[in-house]
């Protein structure tokens, strides 16, 4: 790490010496990953189902976590803070070096997170960074005006009924064959089979993966398509060609909004969210709902049971939400990024339509960050710091589509 830093400042270049200072950020913070650190032991859910759901998943002295916390947490917190020092040392007034203390920032806030594990603190964290339904928090979202867009969709979109028929094998061989075509100057696995997913799907290192037992529909293929494959996928590839800082590459807890957002959104714009998958939507604002009203991990699995999901399905929503925090206290609320960045997308893009400009879009998809750090990547493609990204849904670029498909789902604008 050091040896990078300093070949770049023997070539005396600014960009050169924050280059080496982000992929430094990358090398502390490899291991340093919110959700498999909260994920629980898969034991936990047969014994919890194997009760009838009488009993709590595991008893509050009980460490339920399927693996340890990353070994290096303190050591890497000081290099994160020797890397500060030399961020201030360059004295540059270039953009992105305000882009890379705020992620010195966020990472110092994810190792404080990561330590907070299984207490009422790491809750606080989700709330600050995923928001809440509680009215009068500074990070409270409108779970209303969430499931009234979900609402807006069923009555709107054209999505036959989707049953899951489709094996993950042969799901693997369809997603394959799309994304090759997508992707097509990328001639190598863009799918895979897991058995370590808690999710039906997932995108680690560019890859989409696929939980290995699931079952999938039509439907259910042509959302992974677009909201696993153009969006996380494109973003990841974006970032990896388009830019010298490869941290665009590597998505953050506050990236989550913004990233879950933008795919949701596609979901609904391409009409590839199936019924089964709105209900989801749904379901998982409700549960928080409940969860930050006071009910607990058993009364929510009753409720999504009483909604219809089978019990196994019903577990591991509920899990989701209470993953790394007290069954006794407030939830892990990232499950409300989809809704609520749903909702800011969409108004973003209805914005950009009324003034469209190509950077404004490009910069969107130029890769994993906050909402905030959006104006620090649309100079960076103005003044050539960052590249055209290569993977852009053709139809985003065409602003009057936008915003008739974007006014189905929005309110009027004031």
């Amino acid at each position: 790490m050091q040896r990078m830093i300093n070949q770049a400042n023997d070539r005396q270049s600014i960009p050169s010496i924050l280059s080496a200072i982000a992929q430094a950020i990358v090398e502390v913070t490899r291991t340093w990953n919110l959700l498999p650190a909260v994920r629980w032991r898969p034991e936990l859910e047969a014994e919890f189902l194997a009760n009838h759901g009488l009993e709590p998943p595991f008893h509050p002295t009980q460490h339920p976590f399927a693996q340890p916390l990353p070994a290096n947490l303190d050591s890497g917190a000081k290099r994160l803070d020797r890397l500060a020092v030399h961020l201030r040392q360059t004295e540059s007034g270039h953009p992105f070096a305000r882009f890379l203390c705020q992620r010195l920032e966020q990472a110092h806030r994810l190792r404080d997170w990561l330590q907070a594990r299984g207490t009422p603190r790491f809750a606080e964290y989700a709330r600050a960074i995923f928001g809440t339904t509680k009215p009068n928090h500074p990070n409270s979202v409108d779970p209303d005006a969430i499931l009234a867009c979900f609402h807006r969709y069923q009555t709107h979109a054209e999505i036959p009924p989707d049953s899951p028929t489709i094996s993950a094998p042969l799901a693997l061989q369809e997603l394959q064959q799309r994304l090759s075509e997508y992707f097509a100057d990328t001639p190598q696995t863009l799918v895979c089979l897991s058995d370590h997913l808690t999710a039906n799907a997932a995108v680690r290192s560019e890859i989409l993966y696929l939980k290995a037992d699931a079952t999938f529909s039509a439907a259910d293929v042509a959302m992974l398509e677009v909201h696993e494959g153009w969006i996380h996928q494109g973003t990841s590839r974006n970032a990896r060609q388009g830019s010298r800082l490869r941290l665009f590459q590597r998505p953050t807890p506050e990236s989550t909004r913004l990233q879950e957002g933008l795919a949701v959104a596609a979901e609904l714009l391409f009409q590839t969210a199936g019924p089964r998958r709105i209900r989801k939507h749904q379901a998982r604002v409700q549960a928080i709902q409940m969860a930050e009203s006071g009910s607990d991990f058993r009364q929510i699995f009753r409720m999504l049971g009483e909604m219809g999901m089978p019990p196994r399905e019903a577990y591991q929503q509920t899990m989701r939400i209470f993953r790394g925090c007290p069954l006794d206290g407030a939830p892990f609320t990232k499950d409300l990024c989809y809704g609520a960045g749903l909702l800011q997308t969409l108004t973003w893009l209805r914005d950009w339509a009324d003034a469209p400009a190509p950077e404004r879009l490009q910069a969107i998809f130029a890769g994993k960050f906050a909402w905030e750090e959006l104006p620090l990547v649309e100079s960076g493609l103005r003044d050539g710091w960052l590249r055209t990204p290569r993977y852009l849904p053709r139809p985003f670029r065409d602003a009057k589509w936008v915003r008739e498909s974007v006014s189905r789902y929005l309110p009027p604008a004031n």
